[in-house]
């Protein structure tokens, strides 16, 4: 009977033996080993507890698996239960895939094995520099990809630096223009003061 617990283990994540308790699947997120350079992918982890209550999707799945009734297939569960408790207090039990069970002051010392997942295989994990690649980036409160981004900052450079470039050239040409009225309309303007006529006396005012 344990290749069929074991199958309804992996297919629904947890199972029950009497006497002996409950394991249940829990998954572990893939891991990167950095000194290796490796991703390894991710697996679940079986948890035992004391917990002895079967439910009836177990019992059902088992019937129709051992072609039994359900009530012959509790009484089969029942008695692995009773001889599974008996190995483990003589010594220590392996159950392939899913862990070793041990005997410790009259409780059960689960140690898991690690259930991979179909498929999955570890991965190398190489650092990649691509140039030109699009990536999200936090510009203020507003993600943007990285390439629109730089693209707009570009712009951005560019327009400031000709707005500056006019700026200058119009500074530069106010100073010609001062320049030029200054040198030939400046010295009209300061030799314009007040000029005085002087008018001789009549003969007649001469004889009073």
């Amino acid at each position: 009977m344990y290749q069929q617990l074991a199958t309804y283990l992996y297919q629904y994540k947890q199972v029950t033996i009497p006497q002996i308790g409950s394991f249940e699947l829990i998954p572990q997120s893939a891991t990167l080993d950095v000194a290796s350079k490796v991703i390894h992918p991710p697996v679940h982890l079986p948890k035992y507890s004391d917990r002895e209550l079967v439910r009836e999707h177990q019992l059902n799945f088992l019937a129709v698996d051992l072609n039994v009734d359900k009530y012959i297939v509790k009484e089969q569960l029942e008695n692995f239960g009773r001889e599974l408790r008996a190995k483990i207090e003589r010594g220590a039990l392996i159950w392939k895939g899913v862990g070793r069970l041990e005997n410790e002051d009259a409780k059960i010392v689960f140690h898991p094995d690690v259930v991979e997942i179909k498929g999955l295989q570890t991965m190398p994990a190489e650092k990649v520099l691509r140039k030109n690649v699009q990536h999200t980036v936090l510009r203020g409160e507003q993600e943007v990809l990285s390439a629109s981004f730089y693209d707009e900052e570009k712009k951005t450079d560019k327009k400031n630096s000709l707005v500056n470039l006019i700026g200058w050239i119009v500074v530069a040409l106010s100073i010609v223009f001062i320049i030029v009225y200054v040198s030939s309309d400046g010295f009209k303007t300061t030799s314009s003061g007040t000029k005085m006529k002087l008018v001789p006396d009549s003969p007649a005012s001469t004889h009073k």
